[in-house]
């Protein structure tokens, strides 16, 4: 094993698997900002797309595009961003904790929990960080509506209902959004690993769960679920891949309405019960106003927590720390989700015949045709 940068101080020395829509669209400018100054570098890349991986390097001076992965064995570095398709996270990560290197690891963690069972086993036996990429932790308005409900400032949870999508405008770089074999699954898989990972981190986990999409033996577009607390709450989510939803996650408190819409990090709603007034606030860290050169890990925007998430594991590498959001924190959604694919039912869809129905009951239960 090579021996990785211990000082403080010294650049972070960054490697990307994975040249996608994520990593041009969001890591690339993340990247850009720490190497501006003098946080990180980026230093290699791999793309099974070797144009695609060379016109990624070309804003980095010290990135060189790597063709297959046995970089990582050679290459001096500190971190592995993993963000190649989820069918292929396991089988890097790996590789890059056997170099010697932690790991930021996009979102879905892996594609089942016995695959991220393995990259948690080899991170141990490695003693490297594994962190994932459920960024939305870094949400000013998702650390805050966890403060609420900890400190019970509107008094107990009594109901919340999420909705969360609309048509698919992902500018994808591939077909492997809608392939079983390299995507797992559907939106559940994909944007519900970042709305069951706050639920988890908001709620902790539910004694009951229903779970219906309409998969029918493919991906599902579509799917609702209901869950019911120890505290006696209840809970539904709905997530769409084609149908317009409000965007709103809504809790219920004894004294209170607290909002916020999906995509939004510093935006929160608040309603009191037995006030005419609606107060709509935007979130500033008190740090921030306390301290402007104080770090505080909290993101404004979606972009920004890009790069708050890349702060915090850097942090925890050079100060053997933990991430945020550790793989143990990372797999507790996936294990939710799976236990809605074993558990799944077909969604109520009226326009389909009596026999459609009977077919797609069928085939939701993983009957073949």
């Amino acid at each position: 094993m090579k021996e990785i940068s211990a000082a403080a101080n010294a650049p972070c020395r960054i490697a990307l698997l994975g040249c996608g829509a994520v990593s041009e669209l969001y890591h690339a400018p993340a990247l850009q900002h720490l190497e501006s100054e003098g946080t990180a570098t980026l230093a290699a890349v791999f793309d099974p797309d070797a144009a695609r991986a060379a016109k990624f390097c070309a804003p980095f001076p010290h990135a060189v595009s790597y063709p297959d992965e046995s970089f990582l064995q050679k290459a001096p570095l500190d971190l592995a961003i993993v963000a190649s398709p989820v069918s292929s996270h396991e089988a890097h990560a790996i590789h890059a904790f056997e170099a010697g290197l932690a790991v930021l690891c996009e979102k879905p963690m892996a594609a089942n929990t016995e695959a991220a069972g393995r990259m948690m086993a080899a991170a141990r036996k490695h003693r490297r960080i594994l962190a994932i990429g459920l960024l939305r932790r870094f949400y000013s308005n998702v650390q805050f509506t966890r403060q609420v409900i900890q400190n019970k400032t509107l008094g107990s949870v009594t109901s919340f209902s999420i909705q969360e999508g609309g048509p698919f405008n992902w500018p994808a770089r591939s077909d492997s959004f809608f392939r079983k074999s390299t995507a797992g699954g559907g939106i559940l898989l994909d944007v519900g690993v970042h709305v069951l990972d706050l639920v988890v981190h908001w709620f902790g986990e539910p004694r009951e769960m229903t779970y219906a999409d309409d998969a029918m033996g493919g991906l599902e577009a579509n799917c609702r679920m209901e869950l019911s607390y120890p505290a006696g709450f209840k809970g539904t989510i709905h997530l769409s891949r084609d149908w317009n939803t409000s965007n709103l996650y809504i809790i219920e408190f004894e004294r209170g309405t607290l909002k916020l819409r999906a995509g939004e990090a510093e935006q929160v709603e608040l309603q009191l019960n037995h006030s005419g007034f609606l107060i709509e606030g935007t979130l500033k860290d008190r740090h921030d106003l306390n301290s402007l050169a104080s770090v505080a890990f909290s993101a404004t925007t979606f972009q920004q927590a890009f790069l708050t998430q890349l702060q915090d594991v850097i942090s925890a590498i050079q100060t053997a720390g933990c991430p945020t959001v550790s793989a143990e924190e990372g797999i507790r959604s996936l294990r939710l989700i799976e236990l809605c694919y074993r558990n799944r039912k077909l969604m109520d869809m009226p326009w389909l015949t009596p026999e459609e129905r009977k077919s797609g009951q069928f085939l939701a239960v993983g009957g073949s045709i």
